[in-house]
C-alpha cells in the first residue's frame, strides 16, 4: 500500500516537474520572438553649440565723380593773330629754322615760339611734321602754325652739301689716324677728346660745319690761321678758337691744328686711318620720325570754316544764357 502511494506520488511530482520545464521552454521563446520584433533605439542626437554670427554694419557706396578731361588736337597754346609779324632778319650764318640755343628750345617745348619760326599752311607741310603736330587730317589743311626746328647734328650731316660732308670725312679720316683721339657725337656736337681732355668740338653753325679747339691766343695765331675767339661764348670757354670748314684750306689747317695738339699729347700718326665716318643718308621725313629733327608748333590761324563755326557757336552762347 504504500509502495504505490511511493509510485504514484513519483508519478504526479514528475508531471509537475515537466510541466514547469515546458512552461519556461515556452516562456522564453514568446520572449525571444517579441524581442526581434522590437526596433533598435537610436541614440538620442546632442545639441550642437550655437555660433553667435557677426553683424557688418551696411556702408552706402557713393559713386565718386571722376573729373571730365576733354582731348585736345594742339597741346601747345593757341595764338591766333591778324597779320604776320615783320620778318627778323637772321645772321647770315644761321638758318632761318634754326634753334641753336638750350633758352630757345626750352621756351619752344613751353608753347612759346622763338623770333625765327615760320608761318606754314598744314597743306604745304610733308606727311612727317603734320603727323608730328597732329593734323594728319585734311580737314586742317586750311589751318596755319607757327613753325620751329630743332636739328640735331646728324640731322644737319644728312641735309648738307655733298663738300660739307667730304670736309667732315676728311676731318674724321684724318683723326682717326691717332688712336687715343676719340670722336664722340651728341645731339648738338661731336666732342674730340684725348684721353679725359676735351681739346675740340664739331657742331654746325647754320648749314656750316665748324669746329672749335681748345686753344688760346697763346697757343696759336689766330690771325694766321683765319681763327676767330669765340671766348665770350659760355658754351665755347674751354674751346675758344673758332674754324670754319668753307674751304678746302680750312679744311686743311683744321687738319693741321688737329695734329699739333696730338703732337703735345705724343700720340704718333699712322699711316692710314682706323675707321671712316658714317654720313647718314636719311630724308628729312625720316629724321622728323626718328626726332632728330624736332618741331615745335603753334597755332597761328584757324582754318575759315573752323573760324566761322567758333565765332557762330560764339554769338550763340549769349542768347543761350539769355534764355537760362
Amino acid at each position: 500500500m504504500f509502495t504505490s502511494f511511493l509510485v504514484l506520488g513519483g508519478i504526479i511530482l514528475a508531471v509537475l516537474i515537466a510541466s514547469i520545464v515546458l512552461m519556461t521552454v515556452s516562456q522564453m521563446k514568446r520572449n525571444k520572438a517579441a524581442a526581434a520584433e522590437e526596433p533598435v533605439s537610436q541614440p538620442a542626437p546632442q545639441p550642437q553649440p550655437v555660433v553667435p554670427v557677426p553683424v557688418v554694419p551696411v556702408v552706402p557706396v557713393v559713386p565718386v565723380m571722376q573729373p571730365v578731361v576733354q582731348q585736345q588736337v594742339v597741346v601747345v597754346p593757341v595764338v591766333v593773330q591778324t597779320a604776320a609779324p615783320a620778318p627778323v632778319p637772321a645772321d647770315d650764318d644761321d638758318d632761318d629754322d634754326d634753334i641753336d640755343d638750350e633758352e630757345d628750345i626750352a621756351a619752344a617745348e613751353e608753347g612759346g615760339y622763338d623770333r625765327r619760326g615760320k608761318i606754314k599752311f598744314v597743306k604745304d607741310m610733308s606727311p612727317a611734321e603734320r603727323l608730328m603736330i597732329g593734323v594728319v587730317s585734311s580737314i586742317y589743311d586750311e589751318r596755319q602754325y607757327r613753325v620751329t626746328y630743332s636739328y640735331s647734328f646728324k640731322a644737319r650731316l644728312a641735309l648738307a652739301d655733298d663738300e660739307t660732308k667730304e670736309f667732315y670725312a676728311d676731318f674724321f679720316a684724318e683723326a682717326s689716324r691717332f688712336k687715343k683721339v676719340r670722336l664722340r657725337e651728341s645731339r648738338r656736337h661731336v666732342r674730340i677728346g684725348i684721353g679725359r681732355d676735351k681739346v675740340g668740338v664739331l657742331f654746325f653753325k647754320g648749314k656750316k660745319l665748324c669746329v672749335a679747339y681748345a686753344l688760346s691766343p697763346e697757343d696759336v695765331d689766330y690771325e694766321a690761321f683765319k681763327l676767330e675767339d669765340i671766348s665770350d661764348k659760355k658754351r665755347f670757354a674751354e674751346t675758344p678758337a673758332l674754324l670754319r670748314f668753307t674751304s678746302g684750306m680750312k679744311c686743311r689747317r683744321a687738319k693741321l691744328l688737329l695734329n699739333d695738339i696730338a703732337a703735345k699729347y705724343g700720340l704718333k700718326r699712322m699711316d692710314d686711318p682706323a675707321s671712316v665716318a658714317d654720313i647718314p643718308k636719311d630724308t628729312r621725313d625720316d629724321l622728323i620720325r626718328n626726332r632728330e629733327i624736332r618741331v615745335y608748333a603753334t597755332l597761328y590761324a584757324r582754318a575759315p570754316t573752323e573760324q566761322a563755326e567758333k565765332n557762330a557757336e560764339e554769338e550763340s552762347k549769349p542768347d543761350a544764357e539769355h534764355k537760362a
